[in-house]
C-alpha cells in the first residue's frame, strides 16, 4: 500500500492513527495543516474566500478561521469546501508525486482528490461525548465553538460508508490503537 487515507470527525483519533504510519516511513499529508498554510500563503484561495464570506473574515491582515467558523452553516460549508478543496488537492497531488508512501489525514473524505487516491481508507470514530471531552481538553475552543464544530461534521454513518476499515477509538489507548494499525498494515 502506497497511499493510506485516515479520516473521521473532529477529535476522533485521526492524528493518533496517522502517527503510526509515519513510524512506518509514510509521509504525512495533514489536509487541515495544509489548509491553514494555504490560508496564509495562497492569494487566489484567500481572494475567493473573501469574495464569498466578506472582508469581516480578515483579522490583522490574515483570514481568521474563527471568523469563518462563525459564518459557517450546513448550507454554506459546501461553498467553503468547494473553494478550498481544489487548492488542498493540488498540494496533495504534488506530495504524491514526490513521495513513495503517503498517509493522508483528512477530516473531509472527498471522492475526487482523496478517496480516489487511496489504496485504503481508515475511519477513526468515537461518540460525540468523547469528541466533546477531547476538544475541551485541548483548551483551544469555547463551548460555543465546540458546539458549532460538532454540528457541521459529517455523520458517523457517512464516514463509515466511505471507509474500508472503521476503528472505534472510544475506549482505545494510543498503544492499543497502534496495535490495530500494525495489524492492518
Amino acid at each position: 500500500m502506497k497511499i493510506i487515507g485516515v479520516t473521521g470527525s473532529i477529535a476522533s483519533g485521526k492524528s493518533s492513527a496517522s502517527k503510526f504510519f509515519i513510524n512506518k516511513g509514510f509521509y504525512l499529508f495533514d489536509a487541515d495543516a495544509v489548509y491553514h498554510l494555504l490560508l496564509k500563503n495562497n492569494t487566489l484561495m484567500k481572494d475567493e474566500l473573501i469574495k464569498y464570506f466578506g472582508e469581516e473574515i480578515i483579522v490583522e491582515n490574515q483570514i481568521s478561521t474563527k471568523k469563518i467558523l462563525s459564518k459557517i452553516s450546513k448550507t454554506n460549508i459546501r461553498m467553503l469546501n468547494k473553494i478550498t478543496h481544489k487548492y488542498v488537492i493540488n498540494e496533495l497531488d504534488n506530495i504524491i508525486k514526490k513521495y513513495k508512501k503517503v498517509v493522508i489525514e483528512g477530516p473531509i473524505p472527498v471522492k475526487k482528490g482523496f478517496l480516489d487516491r487511496c489504496d485504503m481508507v481508515i475511519c477513526t470514530s468515537c461518540s460525540p461525548d468523547i469528541q466533546r471531552k477531547r476538544l475541551e481538553d485541548r483548551k483551544k475552543y469555547s463551548t460555543k465553538q465546540i458546539d458549532k464544530m460538532l454540528s457541521i461534521q459529517l455523520s458517523s454513518v457517512k464516514y463509515h460508508q466511505l471507509a474500508d476499515v472503521v476503528i472505534e477509538t472510544d475506549k482505545l489507548s494510543v498503544k492499543e490503537l497502534g496495535k490495530l494499525i500494525n495489524l492492518l498494515y
